[in-house]
């Protein structure tokens, strides 16, 4: 398995790895895909990591994907925390929990490990 890490990912990259695997948008598939994904990219669509009303968005399609999800957030000490709870997540507590540099940062970490991407952080 691959191991992304975050930090060494541009926020384009981050965007991407998530509309591509996790929502599986199949425009990736030939060239003319990709380039209407950039285009639209381009225009402020699909920025997860670095826009909060994108990411909460991304927070709602995770949960109609998987409608045994719970996606809790919450604001403290100057950075953003994600928990998601589902049947999915097979560590001792039934959840993951991410802490980010802020709360986008922190909803797309955790939905990437919810969808079991090895994803180094910090």
């Amino acid at each position: 398995m691959y191991t992304y890490n975050w930090n060494d990912m541009t926020s384009k990259e981050r965007n991407q790895l998530i509309s591509q695997y996790v929502l599986q948008f199949d425009c990736f598939e030939s060239d003319q895909g990709l380039d209407w994904y950039n285009r639209y990219y381009d225009m402020g669509f699909w920025h997860y990591s670095t826009s909060l009303t994108s990411a909460l968005e991304l927070a709602e399609k995770v949960s109609r994907i998987d409608p045994n999800v719970t996606v809790e957030m919450k604001y403290q000490n100057g950075k953003g925390y994600c928990r998601i709870r589902s049947h999915r997540i097979t560590d001792d507590k039934g959840s993951i929990y991410l802490v980010g540099e802020n709360m986008q940062e922190a909803i797309c970490l955790a939905v990437l490990r919810h969808f079991e991407f090895d994803i180094k952080y910090g």
